[in-house]
């Protein structure tokens, strides 16, 4: 999730060999969906050369990390209902 934006983008992580390239890619690929302007995607591809991952000392990204978890929850168990029907 970015802090500035609170954009999530969600990677799977496993596998973990993977997992960095992966997490570089996904953010690409997001933005494009949303029409962001391919030369801006090239510099946020630029800023990401270097990845470093830790936990979060804001308080709103975790809140807004656990709202998004609660709603991928939500909406498994809406998918599940609605494919029981």
């Amino acid at each position: 999730m970015n802090d500035r934006t609170l954009l999530p983008v969600l990677v799977p992580a496993s596998p973990g060999s993977t997992f960095i390239a992966r997490f570089r890619s996904a953010p690409i690929e997001v933005l494009g969906r949303l029409g962001i302007d391919p030369l801006v995607i090239e510099k946020e591809l630029e800023a990401m050369d270097e990845v470093q991952l830790s936990s979060t000392r804001s308080r709103v990204v975790l809140g807004s990390m656990n709202d998004f978890a609660f709603l991928l929850v939500a909406r498994r168990e809406w998918e599940g209902e609605a494919s029981c029907r």
